[in-house]
């Protein structure tokens, strides 16, 4: 069975490929209503709700190492 740490390292690996995946894949573009990652359809929006997510998952894994 895997440990508490051990699941936030998996999440944390995959939030990190689904961003690399994304800025490698795509190209930058600005439409007068939005901005968007074009080739993948991902809006700027939604890549910074995978980094608040990438934060808080490396802030739960944080408090399990030290026990908070």
């Amino acid at each position: 069975m895997k440990s508490h740490k051990d699941t936030y390292e998996y999440c944390e690996q995959l939030i990190r490929r689904e961003i690399d995946n994304i800025l490698t894949s795509s190209t930058f573009h600005t439409e007068e209503r939005s901005t968007t990652f074009t080739s993948c359809n991902v809006t700027f929006d939604q890549l910074k709700d995978l980094y608040k997510h990438l934060e808080n998952i490396q802030q739960m894994k944080k408090s399990y190492i030290t026990g908070r």
